[in-house]
């Protein structure tokens, strides 16, 4: 699966961590901090899953 498409559309709606991508400057470099991401992740993996 590319990652556009994993990090893409789940359930009708982008990916917590999609959203966050296309919403950051794009000038530069995207920094985000671990905590974040770990907690994007938890996000889309319950919206996946369910757990």
């Amino acid at each position: 699966m590319p990652w556009k498409q994993f990090l893409g559309l789940h359930n009708g709606r982008d990916s917590a961590l999609w959203a966050a991508i296309k919403s950051a400057n794009q000038r530069g470099p995207i920094r985000f901090a671990w905590a974040d991401i770990a907690k994007w992740a938890k996000a889309d993996h319950q919206a996946m899953t369910g757990n």
